[in-house]
């Protein structure tokens, strides 16, 4: 094989993972160690580290760093397939100060690069370190900009508490999670049950958590508040109009009963012009109505299958820089495009 068919080889799989190949996953499509090798020395690849490399223009960054060494725990693995499985994705979570980082909160220096895995880890890289530890579904998400396991804000600050971190530290990080939206008081206060002691209260002490936290999580103002929830129930109630849409296309009501009142009600709700609670109110009433006033709609609506629900995990603010570079654009973004040439073998997952 030569070293432009091995250079269009990697570029296949890279393209599909933040321009980023193993030698493992190069190996499996035919591509030797030696040509890796080769490959860069004459400039045609980057080696981020032992096993990986990048494709040439590939911005060399602190996230990229984090990639590559996640990459190299599965290197057999293309992403994809590691990401979209929950089992292989919770092995290894990014935490502690490398997830404080991608989360953009707190002013920490860097320390390596962190992982919380399910079991016993070692790497011969000096600044990756492992801690050990289950973390539940709701302690860890998909990071919404670079699509990579990460544990959640709350659970990265209690992981930096009991790291022995500062409380003003702490603090710091938690204000800059409220202000992004990356999590709300309750939800910090039950994962820190238990570990007040970190703020030096006494253990089970919440009330004097709340005090402490109360300049990080301001009132919302009642506007903001109702907006934020027709916002919420727009984009939870979008599917359902359009399912509603496609059954009143194929069969048009038999009944004196004018569906434009439920298409009215649902206008309304969705562009803000009605209260929450009185638009839902209103909506639902009309959709039984409609339904048993019409047979046959009732008949279609029974025989015809819902969209496949899509789940997917909180998700947060995007990624930022880290405290040596701070201030400086990201330059690593997560591909999502579509169209790459097909693998030899069989078509790939994207990211």
């Amino acid at each position: 094989m030569d070293a432009a068919e091995s250079l269009e080889i990697i570029g296949e799989i890279a393209s599909q993972q933040w321009e980023l190949c193993t030698a493992k996953q190069a190996r499996a499509e035919g591509v030797t160690p030696l040509t890796l090798s080769r490959l860069e020395t004459r400039g045609g690849l980057i080696r981020v580290r032992h096993g990986v490399y990048a494709t040439v223009g590939t911005m060399i960054s602190p996230a990229l760093d984090v990639k590559a060494q996640w990459l190299a725990l599965r290197p057999e693995m293309m992403a994809a397939d590691r990401v979209h499985d929950p089992t292989l994705a919770s092995e290894s979570v990014i935490s502690h100060t490398t997830a404080a980082e991608l989360w953009g909160i707190g002013d920490l220096w860097p320390d390596g690069i962190h992982f919380t895995v399910n079991r016993r880890r070692q790497s011969r890289q000096p600044e990756v370190q492992f801690h050990r530890s289950k973390l539940h579904d709701h302690e860890w998400t998909l990071h919404p900009e670079h699509n990579l396991p990460i544990t959640t804000a709350a659970r990265t600050i209690v992981d930096l508490a009991l790291d022995g971190h500062e409380p003003q530290h702490l603090l710091d990080l938690i204000a800059d999670a409220s202000a992004k939206q990356l999590l709300q008081e309750p939800e910090l206060l039950s994962a820190f049950t238990g570990n007040e002691t970190a703020f030096g209260l006494l253990k089970g002490d919440q009330e004097g958590l709340r005090m402490l936290w109360k300049e990080c999580f301001p009132p919302v103002p009642a506007a903001i508040m109702e907006e934020q929830i027709q916002r919420a129930v727009a984009k939870a109630l979008g599917p359902l109009a359009e399912e509603l849409k496609a059954l009143a296309a194929k069969m048009p009501l038999q009944t004196d009963f004018h569906s434009s009142n439920v298409e009215e009600a649902l206008q309304n709700m969705l562009a803000g012009r009605a209260a929450t609670a009185h638009a839902l109110e209103a909506t639902h009433k009309q959709l039984a109505e409609t339904i048993v006033h019409s047979e046959g709609l009732k008949t279609l609506w029974l025989s015809t299958p819902l969209p496949p629900s899509h789940t997917a995990k909180p998700q947060g603010e995007s990624c930022a820089t880290t405290s040596k570079t701070k201030g400086a654009p990201r330059s690593d973004r997560f591909s999502t495009e579509e169209g790459s040439k097909p693998r030899r073998k069989e078509a790939k997952r994207r990211i």
